[in-house]
């Protein structure tokens, strides 16, 4: 996959990790152990999150992925070591900012998902988005993160003319990345991006005609591939994110709703496919069943079930047993 933007896409080389890199934690003791014991308390919510010491509350309020329930404290040891083993190409993230987030608390969940140990989501503050979220799978050698940011700058006009201090180019212009890395125990963080992931989707010359005047005055040209984001709010329950375009409701241009109508609408929106983990790698799924988009296994009071009008969601409780979270 050329790269998973939430705003934007592209492409980046990955370097060697830092060259304090040890082996990620892994095997049967210390956090694994009290993980897994706790993962067996299905009653209340937060017995992982609170078993690894931290201080959970249901209406943590942030930014999506994490926009509902949250724990705050110290991050599971995988988490700490990805964040201080990040290759040295990660943008916009010196050493020394690595290694505070690492040891500062901060705000995570856990997540219900294929492996041994839960898959985890966090929010890292930085003056702009900053996000990881693991994926576990059958082999629990492997684990994949999905690190999304931080941007260099959240500012359009510094961002284009600071490409040579480290912002990206792009169209209309790139804050932040995406970027898929794989750690296999023993091993350094890859950038798999390119790898296990399908490339993102493009528009068709007809759809950069239609879509324009939802996005943008006429005379700003069409709609263009980068408007194709990553809607990543159900994160914190299921692992699966949608590709949409979802027209800004600011600024002085005031365009159309895209109507039920059009060949991809719903809800106002245009639908491009949900991106699937499969416990081995990104599947691109034009439908998915609804427990495995809207709720997964855990009934939070961020669990959304207005989806329900959604015609890209199956409403078929054996096929989300059999397609989604175990």
């Amino acid at each position: 996959m050329a790269a998973l933007v939430a705003s934007s896409l592209l492409v980046m080389s990955c370097g060697a990790a830092p060259p304090e890199t040890a082996a990620e934690p892994t095997g049967p003791a210390g956090q694994a152990a009290v993980v897994r014991a706790a993962s067996s308390a299905p009653d209340n919510p937060f017995s992982v999150e609170e078993a690894l010491g931290a201080e959970c509350r249901p209406n943590y309020g942030g930014d999506p992925p994490l926009q509902g329930a949250a724990c705050h404290g110290r991050l599971p040891e995988h988490l700490q070591w990805l964040l201080r083993n990040l290759p040295a190409t990660h943008p916009y993230l010196s050493q020394e900012q690595r290694e505070e987030a690492a040891a500062a608390k901060q705000w995570f969940r856990a997540v219900p998902g294929y492996g041994d140990r839960p898959d985890f989501v966090a929010h890292i503050p930085h003056y702009s988005q900053f996000w990881i979220r693991s994926f576990e799978g059958a082999d629990p050698r492997v684990t994949v993160y999905v690190v999304y940011g931080p941007a260099c700058d959240d500012d359009p006009v510094r961002s284009r003319q600071s490409i040579e201090d480290g912002c990206l180019g792009g169209a209309p212009y790139v804050v932040r990345e995406l970027k898929i890395y794989r750690v296999v125990s023993g091993g350094v963080p890859e950038d798999v991006t390119a790898e296990i992931a399908p490339a993102p989707p493009t528009l068709t010359p007809e759809e950069r005609i239609r879509y324009g005047r939802y996005l943008r005055p006429p005379e700003e040209g069409g709609a263009r591939d980068t408007d194709i984001g990553l809607d990543v709010r159900r994160l914190a329950t299921t692992p699966v994110m949608r590709w949409t375009i979802d027209p800004p409701e600011e600024g002085d241009y005031v365009p159309p709703r895209i109507p039920d109508s059009d060949p991809r609408g719903f809800m106002q929106l245009a639908h491009f496919g949900f991106l699937v983990w499969t416990g081995e790698r990104f599947e691109l799924r034009e439908k998915v069943p609804l427990l495995l988009w809207a709720c997964g296994t855990r009934q939070d009071d961020d669990c959304t079930t207005g989806d329900r009008g959604d015609p890209y969601l199956i409403e078929d409780g054996a096929a989300a047993a059999g397609a989604g979270i175990p």
